[in-house]
Formats: structure tokens, C-alpha cells, sequence
């Protein structure tokens, strides 16, 4: 149901801000139900599970953190009013936004009220324009980096520019990967991309009738497919298309979820790939350890993968900066600690920082391969 609030605390008197000895709220408006739920449902875990830890520690400086979580179904007027619910409950920080669309409402709202929009599950340029939206810190590599990756590997397999086509999410998530690639096309000499086929779904559906009829009528079909899109419709498209075209390669951005992907998927192939924003969740660095023993306390081994690792990490980063602060707790102040430069380590194996000039605390992406045993594997070490 959307709207409905998986946690909800008292609110405080005064919005947005919380005194010595107070609880800190923060929000997070996500999909929790829907065709897109997975991934809402394993970015609040990895969140929830991180700010359970640290409650059950003693909170931060004395203080516990309130997490309200609201389901927006991953419709961008739901997310709107749930933001709009968030701010007259007090919260300082919006955590954990899942998707573009999403955040395309919520992000400059949450800018305009002073409360900081932290880490959204979204890798779009839009939300990276700190000049305009002060209160916007992203945790990932951005759709950019991801599809530099793609693109670069594309040119690896020598296939030619004009052999590259798209199936995408037909809203500012889609556009936005779109965007991505033409940019990354162009650095590579290629201008043309409005020639390239783009098959198109709704979202929210997994109606892919429409982008597989337009894939049969091509008379040149492509050698690679880049998908922006969400697991079930992008699972679908390649579960038909890969068998019309056993030779082509598919690639996936980080949005996807591997996890989901892979669970949906009904192929024997080793030509479906996806970048990731985090480490494979195979490796064994001091973050995974940590979530995958934090999960098993709570008998949720099984939601153990990238996506519930991102918001473990995200609201580790948060919760560093909540500690470096004395007294009074807003998001004037909060976002003054991030952008302190002090260099932070979550246990990804890589220091990061936030400057007042930089707002993007990782830069690094991964790339997966599928390997026939239902899984996708690191194939580069995030060395990309």
C-alpha cells in the first residue's frame, strides 16, 4: 500500500532539527511493494540493519537514530508525498531514494527545506548538480562512470558503435542511461547515436511485446544491447532475445540489482553482464564480513546481496558524519560535517571523502559476467 510507514516514531515539535539528548529521525521514502519491491525492500535493509547496530551500541553521542520508513512504490507522486510527510515528522536527512523518477520530486524538495538527500539508489546526472542542490550527497559512481565501463568493454569486444542498441525504462531513468551513453559514444568518435535503435517499456510493467517486435523487424541486428532497466521487464527482454541472438551481448546497469537479475533470468549464457557501484558480495573485505554476520543475527542471510550492502554502507557514511557532531543536530549542520574533507573507510577497501566542491563519495564501478550457474562473478576487480 503506498504510503504505508514501515517505522514510525514520535515526531518532534520541532521540524528538521534535534537537541541534545533527542532522538535523530531520518526518513527514506522507497519501493516497497510494486514490481520494483526487491529493491526497495533490500536497500532499507541494508540501512535498517547498520542503524540497528549502532541503537543497540548506544546510538550517537547518546542519542538514538529514528528511522521512518515509507513505501512509495516506486511512483514519483507517492515519493513526493512521502517526502512532504518526512519533513513535517522532523527528519534531518532523507536516506536510501530508489530511482530516478523518484528522486527527480523528492531531491529538489528535500534541497529547498534544508534537509539532506543522502546516497539515493540512482546513479543519474541529475542528481549531481551540487551547485543547485547543496543538500545532495551521492554514496555511488554515477550512470556516466557505469556506462564508460560498458562502453569501454563494448569497444574491447571490437563490436562497432553501429551494432549497439538499448532497451530502456521510458522515463528519466531510461533518458538518463540514454544520455550516459551518447556522452560516453561521443568521446569515442561516435556522433550518430540518434541511429541506433531504442526499444522502450513502461514502467512499473513488464510489458517488453512492443520492444521485441521492433527487435525482430531490424534486418541488421545488433551485436550488443545495453538495458536501463529494472529487473523483471530486463530479465524478460533477454530471456527472448538472447535466444533469437545467441551471439549478442547484454549489458546491464547497476540499477538492475545482479541479485534480482540473475534470480529472474532463464538463460545458459556467459553474455549477459552488469556493472556494480560496490564489491562483488562474494569478496571477503571487512564490510561484507560485517553485514553478512549482522544479517545472519537477524535470520536475513538470504536478502544478503549488493543492493542491501549499498544501503549498509550508505548509512554507515551518514552515521560518521552524525557522530563528528556536538549539540544540536539539522541538516545546515549535518551537511556541514560531510563536507568537511575528512577522509572516511567503511571497509570497502578504498578511502573516500566529501568536499564542499565534491558531493560523490565513490567513483568506483565493477563489472560482472553471468557464468552460466545462475550467478554473475567479478571479472575486473572494480579496476575500471
Amino acid at each position: 500500500m503506498l504510503g504505508f510507514i514501515f517505522l514510525l516514531f514520535i515526531v518532534s515539535p520541532i521540524i528538521g532539527k534535534a537537541e541534545a539528548g533527542e532522538t535523530i529521525k531520518l526518513g527514506m521514502s522507497t519501493a516497497l511493494s510494486g514490481p520494483s519491491r526487491d529493491l526497495g525492500q533490500s536497500m532499507s535493509l541494508g540501512v535498517k540493519t547498520y542503524i540497528d547496530r549502532v541503537n543497540r551500541a548506544g546510538g550517537v553521542n547518546q542519542r538514538k537514530i529514528e528511522l521512518i520508513i515509507m513505501d512509495d512504490g516506486y511512483q514519483a507522486n507517492a515519493a513526493l508525498k512521502n517526502a512532504k510527510k518526512l519533513l513535517d515528522q522532523g527528519v534531518v536527512a532523507m536516506i536510501g531514494n530508489v530511482g530516478t523518477p523518484t528522486a527527480k520530486l523528492t531531491e529538489p524538495f528535500s534541497n529547498k527545506h534544508k534537509i539532506v538527500f543522502f546516497a539515493p539508489y540512482s546513479g543519474a546526472n541529475l542528481l549531481r548538480d551540487y551547485s543547485v542542490s547543496p543538500f545532495t550527497f551521492n554514496f555511488r559512481a554515477s550512470y556516466s562512470e557505469e556506462m564508460e565501463v560498458i562502453i569501454g568493454r563494448i569497444f574491447e569486444q571490437g563490436v562497432e558503435p553501429r551494432r549497439v542498441s538499448f532497451f530502456i525504462q521510458d522515463d528519466a531513468y531510461g533518458n538518463a542511461g540514454l544520455a550516459a551513453a551518447n556522452d560516453a559514444l561521443v568521446k569515442r568518435g561516435f556522433n550518430n547515436i540518434s541511429d541506433l535503435e531504442v526499444f522502450r517499456y513502461s514502467r512499473n510493467t513488464n510489458d517488453v511485446s512492443q520492444a521485441l517486435k521492433a527487435l525482430l523487424k531490424m534486418k541488421i541486428k545488433p551485436l550488443a544491447i545495453i538495458l536501463v532497466g529494472t529487473y523483471g521487464p530486463s530479465s524478460k527482454f533477454i530471456n527472448y532475445s538472447s535466444t533469437l541472438l545467441p551471439n549478442t551481448l547484454f549489458f546491464n546497469l547497476s540499477f538492475v540489482g545482479a541479485h534480482t537479475l540473475s534470480k529472474n533470468l532463464d538463460v545458459n549464457s556467459n553474455k549477459i553482464f552488469i556493472t556494480q557501484v560496490v564489491p562483488s558480495i562474494g569478496s571477503d573485505i571487512t564490510a561484507t564480513k560485517e553485514l553478512r554476520e549482522q544479517l545472519a543475527k537477524r535470520n536475513k542471510s538470504s536478502m544478503y546481496n549488493s543492493i542491501t550492502l549499498e544501503g549498509y554502507v550508505a548509512a554507515k557514511i551518514l552515521v560518521n558524519a552524525l557522530e563528528k557532531m556536538k549539540g544540536e543536530v539539522d541538516g545546515v549542520r549535518l551537511r556541514n560535517s560531510l563536507e568537511s574533507g575528512a577522509v572516511f573507510d567503511v571497509g570497502l577497501g578504498h578511502s573516500m571523502m566529501f568536499t564542499p566542491e565534491e558531493h560523490q563519495a565513490s567513483h568506483k564501478v565493477w563489472l560482472l559476467q553471468y557464468d552460466r550457474k545462475n550467478q554473475f562473478i567479478d571479472i575486473d576487480g572494480g579496476n575500471r
